[in-house]
């Protein structure tokens, strides 16, 4: 297992760097007064911000339980606040002012922010079912409002109301879900759909346009993974015998009840499917 990794990385106005990741070293260089300044155990996410020079650590934290933690993407406000998403086994993860307090499964998603200077925890909230949820990706709407994407295999992950796929297509899917991370309790969910057929289906990344659409890519390997005015509307490497993933890029509407589009991207390469591995 590695020690440290980074998986993401956002600049603000400033030139600032913040950067998101794990880490099992016990002496990862904390700041004076960093939230977290010790590991919580088994390996942590970890929190950094680098001034525009690259020569001073303006803050750097751990942030987990005693399980693992990692920290997969990262996003800054307007005000320099900090919101990262990643997955958690730790059933003592840091939590404030959460949607959802307790981790329901083995595996859960995570979205928490940070005030701007790296030492108070305004918001943090497992998301998940009973089954293994990761967020893999994380973007900020112009309110900053969260909107993660990721992938799960719980049958109950937490949808909302009038979701476009309240419920779960099988074996794996991706899921798209909004939170108000300035808000407290279950008002945060703004909103949260299923995105996937009835095989293995996983969000990557996800991007929003000044209108409020998002955008959603991963990977799936389900011959009916929901496809809306598509450019490739079949799955070239999905079907037996070849049983392979292709891409996928959606674009849903701004309260997540509709496909704008969804096409399936990729072509019918055998024998060369890359490893997946979330913890």
């Amino acid at each position: 297992m590695l020690d440290a990794y980074i998986s993401s990385i956002a600049v603000d106005g400033s030139g600032n760097s913040y950067v998101a990741g794990y880490t099992r070293s016990a002496n990862f260089p904390t700041t004076s007064g960093a939230f977290q300044s010790a590991p919580g155990g088994n390996g942590d996410a970890l929190i950094a911000k680098l001034d525009a020079s690259g020569s001073t650590l303006l803050f750097a934290t751990y942030l987990g339980g005693s399980d693992f933690d990692s920290a997969n993407s990262i996003a800054v406000d307007s005000s320099g606040n900090v919101i990262v998403a990643g997955s958690t086994s730790s059933a003592n993860f840091p939590i404030a002012n959460a949607f959802q307090p307790a981790r329901a499964g083995p595996i859960a998603a995570f979205v928490s922010k940070l005030n701007a200077t790296g030492m108070q925890l305004l918001y943090s909230t497992y998301l998940g079912g009973t089954g293994t949820d990761f967020a893999t990706g994380v973007v900020l709407d112009a309110s900053g409002r969260a909107l993660v994407t990721g992938g799960t295999i719980s049958s109950n992950f937490p949808t909302s109301t009038g979701a476009f796929q309240p419920a779960f297509g099988g074996n794996s899917d991706a899921f798209i879900a909004k939170l108000d991370t300035t808000k407290s309790g279950t008002a945060s969910l703004l909103f949260s759909t299923y995105l996937g057929g009835s095989g293995e289906d996983e969000g990557s990344a996800i991007a929003l346009d000044a209108a409020g659409f998002a955008y959603v890519t991963g990977r799936t390997r389900s011959a009916n993974f929901p496809t809306a005015n598509a450019f490739q509307s079949a799955c070239a490497s999905c079907a037996a015998p070849i049983l392979e993933d292709d891409a996928f890029v959606s674009k849903l509407n701004p309260n997540g009840t509709a496909l704008v589009y969804s096409t399936f991207l990729g072509g019918n390469a055998r024998g060369q499917r890359l490893g997946h591995c979330r913890g």
